[in-house]
């Protein structure tokens, strides 16, 4: 099904800051969907009990992540952390705990069925940095990477998983990801 393009409303500099003992539970899809936004910082914040997806992100640009503690009970059989969808860039995701979940970082660059596109905007997932994930009770990998297109600059690492659908088209050859540094990763699956 075709949802279109969204020609404006970029929204920018979003800060979410837990501030003590910081908690957020829910268990929506996404419990936090971010879409067609510039200058995005969630840090030292608690998230308990989400749905699928804890911080579900798309079209998003120069993002930090930090100092995140992820704790899903476990019952849903696809539950990811943080999940970066495609036409993300320059993110840096740091000190992330998490338990219980399918991945603890997962970014695809394939389109999803519910994704809206954002006009002239780039599609692949680039300019990444992962650092300083741990991870307990993971059902797979703490790092999942899949793309329908190419993945290629990933550092190697234990505990990364990358998939690339050799499928494609030349329309979906610009479904990358690129140019991610993933390090110090603790956990086991």
């Amino acid at each position: 099904q075709d949802y279109g393009y969204i020609k404006h409303g970029e929204q920018k500099n979003i800060i979410l800051t837990g501030i003590g003992e910081a908690v957020i539970e829910g268990n929506s899809d996404d419990l936090l969907l971010f879409h067609n936004m510039r200058t995005v910082e969630i840090d030292n914040i608690s998230f308990i009990n989400h749905g699928l997806n804890c911080i579900g992100m798309s079209f998003c640009h120069n993002v930090k992540i930090m100092n995140i503690t992820i704790k899903n009970d476990g019952l849903k059989e696809e539950q990811v952390g943080v999940f970066i969808r495609r036409g993300c860039h320059q993110l840096i995701i740091d000190n992330i705990n998490g338990s219980k979940g399918k991945h603890l970082i997962a970014l695809r660059s394939q389109q999803e069925r519910l994704e809206y596109l954002v006009f002239e905007q780039n599609e692949e997932i680039s300019g990444a940095v992962l650092s300083n994930l741990h991870f307990t009770e993971s059902k797979d990998k703490c790092v999942y990477l899949y793309a329908k297109g190419r993945i290629y600059d990933i550092s190697k690492e234990k505990n990364v998983i990358a998939y690339v659908d050799e499928v494609f088209t030349q329309e979906d050859r610009r479904n990358n990801i690129k140019n991610i540094l993933i390090e110090k990763i603790e956990g086991q699956a």
